[in-house]
């Protein structure tokens, strides 16, 4: 059984994190090039990631999620 301590306040910190898209001049996470290039090849293999190395309308270059194609960049903005 996992215990979880809730502060006070109520609010939990989480561990997980979105990737934040990659600036030019950034080195592209070793993680993101191991992902499938496609959204087809993602599904194939069952995993909720992309990357296709090309920047989202807005310019973002991220890691794409199969449920909604969009990067999480345009996402945190609203766009997505």
């Amino acid at each position: 059984m996992m215990h979880v301590h809730i502060p006070a306040h109520g609010l939990v910190r989480t561990t997980i994190k979105v990737p934040s898209p990659v600036q030019k001049g950034d080195v592209i996470p070793r993680t993101w090039l191991a992902l499938p290039r496609t959204k087809a090849a993602a599904i194939a293999r069952d995993l909720p990631w992309y990357f296709t190395g090309e920047p989202c309308p807005y310019g973002h270059v991220s890691i794409r999620k199969v449920t909604c194609s969009g990067c999480p960049a345009c996402r945190r903005e609203g766009r997505g």
